[in-house]
């Protein structure tokens, strides 16, 4: 597995202005939100620290595109909302990888939780990845 798309993978998964508001959606609330990360790989079973960050989120609809619009080589294969859920599937293509999975998110529009199945098969090998999101709105933008 190369680890370009690897990383692309784990670490470009977050919210991307000016999503098409014409896919499936989950409405939030903009603001300041604090988002809460935590990967497994099949090829590392410890288990690794959470990542967390903040960041201003200005658009009020979450989008799959907004999770796979820093992900070079991915489409969306399939997405649908209901309510206050969304689930979608995607494919990426890499030089000598791919990978294959599925997300579902649901949001009270102040809290965000959801989780991504992946299965990256490449260069002779194949990892499972799960990745956990959590999410919670502090309050406006500074």
């Amino acid at each position: 597995m190369k680890a370009p798309m690897l990383v692309a993978l784990v670490f470009g998964l977050v919210f991307a202005p000016g999503a098409m508001a014409t896919k499936p959606t989950l409405t939030i609330e903009p603001g300041q939100w604090r988002f809460s990360t935590n990967t497994f790989l099949s090829s590392a079973p410890t288990l690794r620290p959470a990542k967390v960050a903040e960041r201003c989120v200005t658009d009020p609809e979450l989008t799959p595109e907004a999770f796979s619009a820093s992900m070079e080589g991915c489409d969306l294969v399939s997405a649908q909302s209901s309510g206050d859920s969304m689930v979608w599937e995607m494919e990426c293509f890499g030089e000598s990888s791919e990978a294959h999975g599925s997300a579902s998110f649901t949001s009270t529009g102040t809290t965000l939780a959801g989780t991504m199945n992946m299965t990256l098969t490449g260069n002779g090998g194949t990892i499972e990845m799960k990745i956990i999101w959590d999410a919670e709105r502090l309050g406006d933008c500074d």
